[in-house]
């Protein structure tokens, strides 16, 4: 259910839909795909970490998100259902 609610915002859903495709992204390949600020990106990313969707790694400076492996498989449901509506 946490999975449904976090997609139906926006920026959430695009957030996930690259770490879907590309499997990890660093925090600011993210910002710059999204085009929205890296204040903007740390929030979505806060409320996407507690909600147990996204893990974020940091290695060295940067900090490098994928999906939690516990969600991995529905998240990647959820993402080809709405590809496939559109």
């Amino acid at each position: 259910m946490k999975i449904i609610s976090v997609l139906r915002h926006e920026t959430a859903k695009k957030i996930l839909t690259i770490l879907h495709d590309d499997e990890s992204a660093s925090h600011g390949k993210l910002a710059q795909r999204l085009n929205i600020s890296s204040q903007a990106l740390t929030w979505n990313m806060k409320q996407m970490k507690q909600s147990g969707l996204v893990t974020g790694l940091a290695e060295g400076n940067t900090i490098k998100y994928s999906i939690d492996e516990t969600h991995l498989d529905t998240v990647k449901q959820c993402i080809n259902v709405i590809a496939n509506e559109r």
